[in-house]
């Protein structure tokens, strides 16, 4: 039986290839990257073999994991309040930290934005 986690590193690895990688991904609109898993979700239905199922359920779960991965390159915990939108302030009450805005998460700014 094939290791799924293999597989799903493959297909990665495939993806990048084919598509352009983490470039290509970071200026993906969130709704893309809805359609395209929705697109390969369709390709699982019942009526396909066992093998196709599986195919497109390994390909759903690398964009799902490429669409991550590309959160997270965009996305960073606020280095003021790691992330909890709160910054003690002396020993007192909590205040909302300003870096964040308090919502825990700074955009990272490439290049251009």
């Amino acid at each position: 039986m094939a290791d799924v986690y293999e597989d799903l590193l493959a297909e990665r690895l495939a993806q990048n290839a084919e598509f352009g990688g983490p470039e290509a991904d970071d200026v993906l609109a969130w709704t893309r990257w809805l359609e395209l898993i929705d697109k390969h979700l369709d390709r699982a239905a019942p009526s396909k073999s066992v093998t196709a199922r599986r195919y497109a359920m390994v390909r759903v779960a690398a964009l799902a994991v490429a669409a991550v991965q590309s959160l997270d390159r965009q996305w960073l915990p606020c280095a003021r309040c790691g992330g909890t939108g709160k910054v003690d302030q002396h020993g007192e009450a909590y205040a909302t930290c300003r870096a964040c805005l308090g919502h825990g998460a700074i955009r990272v700014l490439r290049f251009g934005e």
